[in-house]
């Protein structure tokens, strides 16, 4: 490349001296356009290959740090992790013990570990605990290069008077207990495949709308800039409520066109990613002709993607065991107008009858429950998609 800069100036400085000291012929009009067209062809091609090589120092670098990570197709993965308050619907009211979740939680880091081996671009957890998080993915984070986005409960964590907000639950027992309403958080893990943008402002404007409309989701709408093909993506990692009446339903539905409505109207040039945890097996023919209308697909896996094996009664307190039919469903789900062009899920064939991270051993009236996570430790998969 110096050789050619060399070449260029050489002919510039010939054209000027010809210019100088030679008498404008034709023949020296004819010689001094011949020069100045393989000037310009040379200077051109210098152009050209320095911007080529400044694009190829903005490549993204992936966190293996093996090679250089030139791929446009864009990996996510969602996965629930079950937070050890989340275990009284595998465990009949019963939550589990420190060592029980800590041994679920290291195995579940293995899993995070490769999540990255496989280049996943954007992983996205739901049922973070505070110990969980403090604990295993902080320190998960020093050896592997993501940035991390929590994600609270989208209700205020502090009432007028600067005291924390706390919820009640009755305990099947008739124990009344107060938990932290921050307890539970989702978290987004972003490799270096992307830049944050503005996250802030946007998240708090979306956390007040939901909060005036009493849906007690966890929601945020995060603002990317993909380093790689050079677009923004708006990605909302959702939980959405558990309430499997008609209202739920609705709510679900409902939490799902603001989220949408949202991007449209703060960030109407971004491509949409909303996933997560949709607590429903159902596709409910609203939500169904709003994604066609507003031309947005949804997509699953093929097999069961969470275990659950009691159902809550919120009025009896009372756990009861779920019919084989519905203890396995498909609750995790991605809508996008992009092109997805591979889901799978891990474990491969999903938790189809596999009842995990416990079993239990019995009829309903003399369970005896045995620890399974070392075959899985959660009771939802990991869910990976493949977008174009």
């Amino acid at each position: 490349m110096n050789k050619c800069k060399i070449i260029s100036f050489i002919i510039l400085i010939i054209i000027l001296l010809t210019l100088f000291l030679s008498p404008l012929t034709k023949y020296n009009i004819i010689i001094l356009g011949l020069l100045g067209l393989i000037s310009f062809f040379i200077f051109n091609t210098i152009i050209i290959n320095d911007r080529n090589t400044n694009l190829n120092k903005t490549k993204y670098i992936h966190v293996t740090g093996s090679k250089e990570n030139t791929n446009k197709n864009l990996t996510i993965a969602n996965f629930n992790v079950m937070s050890d308050q989340a275990s009284k619907y595998i465990l009949a009211g019963d939550c589990e013990t420190p060592n029980q979740y800590n041994s679920r939680y290291k195995l579940i880091i293995d899993q995070l570990n490769k999540l990255v081996k496989s280049e996943t671009d954007l992983i996205m957890l739901e049922e973070v605990t505070d110990n969980f998080m403090k604990n295993y993915i902080q320190k998960w984070l020093i050896n592997n290069n993501y940035k991390y986005i929590p994600i609270y409960r989208c209700i205020p964590l502090k009432d007028k008077n600067n005291n924390a907000i706390k919820k009640e639950q009755t305990l099947p027992d008739g124990t009344n207990i107060k938990i932290p309403i921050n307890l539970i958080q989702n978290v987004i893990l972003v490799s270096d495949r992307f830049q944050i943008v503005y996250k802030n402002k946007l998240s708090k404007k979306l956390d007040d709308i939901l909060y005036d409309l009493k849906q007690h989701s966890k929601v945020q709408v995060i603002p990317l800039y993909d380093n790689i093909t050079k677009t923004y993506i708006a990605v909302s990692n959702i939980h959405l409520t558990g309430d499997k009446s008609p209202k739920g339903e609705s709510q679900r539905t409902q939490v799902i066109k603001l989220i949408n409505e949202f991007i449209d109207k703060t960030l109407p040039t971004y491509n949409k990613i909303i996933i997560g945890d949709f607590n429903s097996n159902i596709i409910s023919d609203d939500l169904n002709n709003y994604l066609i209308k507003h031309k947005l697909k949804l997509y699953q896996p093929n097999n069961n993607t969470s275990y659950s094996r009691f159902e809550y009664n919120r009025i009896t307190h009372i756990y009861s065991v779920k019919s084989n039919d519905i203890a396995w469903e498909k609750t995790d789900k991605l809508i996008t107008n992009m092109k997805v062009n591979n889901i799978k899920t891990i474990p491969n064939n999903g938790l189809d009858g596999i009842e995990v991270p416990y079993k239990f051993i019995g009829n309903e009236k003399n369970l005896t429950v045995e620890k399974n996570y070392y075959i899985w430790p959660s009771d939802h998969t990991i869910n990976i998609y493949k977008i174009n």
